[in-house]
This record gives C-alpha cells, structure tokens and sequence, in this order.
C-alpha cells in the first residue's frame, strides 16, 4: 500500500512540476473552464445563444427554386394610385427574359450567401435567404432605376456586400472618401398604407456613395437595411446588432437603389430618388417581416408550432 501512495505522490510531483513550467498553459485551461461556467449560466439563465433562428417571410412573397423573389410588383404606384414606373419588359438581347429582370449566376449568389444547402432546406417552409434585382423606368421622365433586395435570415452574418467595397472591386472609382447619410422625405402615409407593423417613418435615411466609371458615367448607390422590421442604415450596427448573444430571431434586408443615368447634380438626384422610394418602398415591404412576426416566431418557439 505504501509503495503504491508513493507512486501516486510522485507522478502527483511531476505533473505539479510541468505545469509550473507551462504556466501559460495551465491560465489558459483556467480561462476556458471560467468561461466554459459563465457562458452555461448565461445560456440558461439569461438565455445567450450564438444560434440564429430563420424568420420566415410574408406568405404572400414567392420565392422560386433560384432563391429569386419572384412576384415583387412590375408596377410601381404613387399615393394616388397612379402608376408611377414600370420594370422594363424589353429582352433586347433576346435571351427570353424581360431585360428588366436580373436573374444571378450560382457562382455570383454563392458570392453573396444565399442558395446554400441550407437555403435548400429552409426554401419550402419560407425561411431561407433570397434576392431580387429589377430595373423600373419612370413613365413620366424616361428614367431607369436599378432596384435590389436582399435578404438574410437564421445565420450570423456578416454584411459583407456593400457598394463602398463592392464597386470598388469592380473597377469604379468612389467620388468622395466616406458614403454619406441622407434622408429621404418618404411620406409616411405610402409606407403606412401597405406594411403597417414595420416601424417606418420618413425622413429615411439611406447611406449614399458616388461612383464614377472609367467612361466617365457616374452614378450614385443608395442603400439602407430592414433589421427585424425597423429601418437601419448602417452596416456596422447590422453587424454588431446581428453578433448580439441574446438576438436569436432576427432578420435582415438589403434595400439598394441607383439610378442608371450619369448624374452630376446630387441635390436634384436626391428629389428624385425620393419619389421613386414613395413608390418602391411599399411594395418592398410585402415581402418583409414586421416587428410583430418576430415576436409571433418567438412565441411559436416556446408552444413547438413552429
């Protein structure tokens, strides 16, 4: 017995001896096994989880097999109801598709994270990531408007794509050092009228950057975010929103807009950047969850209707 205590005395030594050693070592497992503690007490206490759950789209929306929005308005409406711009319904290239409808390559959506396995899965119950691209020509003035959703949910997500980093690497040229914030006086009547729960008012305020191709085309990219239904224009606090430990149902939507003219004067672009949002937004808006619908999911969480 005594030369077995012995021999459990001594390797007791040794290992005492080596960790003293490798003192970085032996703080590191004390970190993890403190942190290993606090995150179990959080998870269950405060209820902390790094698990993103999907919100699932309006049911009126169609997303299709190629994770396209497919039934966003061809016709874009003012207050009075009056049709304001219509997607462009030409197929000059003769391809067999409306020139105003962008359908992306897989190796393109693959860029922007959507149409993954997980995509595959999520597409039938409403709940999988999605985009639209369409071009709207003002039938009063003749001007094109370029028009793009994107939308993201039950992931943590990074906002990678943004103009700023985006055309930049397309070869354009950025007029200005910093994208600007701008607010756009959107009735709120026109956003009220069709989404309700979103908690929209105008003035919106989009971010705003100015690029210049090297023929000399200049055009200005406008964008904001829907984050859980209320209006975000910065992708820093998409980001830091979206990493929140205690933010388990959230969504977010990408709404971008250009117009396909070279423009110079920026004020007048404004104004009519204004009037093509009073119309886009609401039909924008059909295809997005309200703050209400996270809350629904929430509860439907905790009953298993889900």
């Amino acid at each position: 017995m005594s030369d077995g205590r012995n021999t459990f005395v001594a390797r007791a030594a040794r290992i005492a001896r080596t960790c003293l050693r490798d003192r970085h070592f032996v703080f590191t497992v004390i970190v993890l096994v403190v942190c290993a503690g606090g995150w179990n007490v959080a998870h269950s206490t405060l209820k902390w989880t790094f698990r993103k759950e999907p919100i699932p789209w309006p049911e009126g929306a169609r997303v299709n097999e190629e994770f396209r929005w497919a039934n966003l308005a061809t016709v874009l409406r003012d207050a009075d109801g009056e049709i304001r711009y219509r997607m462009i319904t030409e197929d000059a290239d003769d391809d067999g598709r409306a020139d105003g409808e962008m359908h992306l390559r897989d190796n393109e959506l693959e860029l922007l994270g959507i149409g993954h396995a997980l995509d595959r899965r999520r597409r039938p119950k409403r709940r999988s990531n999605w985009y639209v691209i369409r071009h709207y020509r003002d039938v009063k003035t003749g001007q094109h408007w370029r028009l793009g959703v994107y939308y993201y949910t039950g992931m943590l997500d990074t906002v990678p794509h943004v103009p700023e980093r985006c055309n930049i690497a397309g070869g354009m040229t950025r007029i200005g050092r910093l994208s600007r914030s701008v607010k756009l006086n959107v009735p709120p009547a026109a956003l009220d009228a069709d989404a309700p729960g979103l908690k929209w008012s105008g003035p919106i305020p989009f971010q705003r950057s100015v690029f210049e191709a090297d023929s000399g085309h200049r055009t200005a990219e406008y964008y904001t975010f829907s984050l859980n239904g209320h209006c975000e224009p910065r992708w820093e606090v998409i980001r830091l929103r979206l990493s929140a430990p205690w933010m388990k149902y959230c969504y977010f939507a990408k709404i971008q807009f250009s117009p396909r003219h070279s423009v110079r004067d920026l004020e007048a672009l404004d104004r009519q950047a204004e009037a093509f949002m009073a119309c886009a937004l609401p039909a924008v808006f059909k295809g997005l969850p309200t703050p209400d619908d996270i809350v629904r999911a929430r509860e439907a969480s905790k009953t298993g209707n889900r």
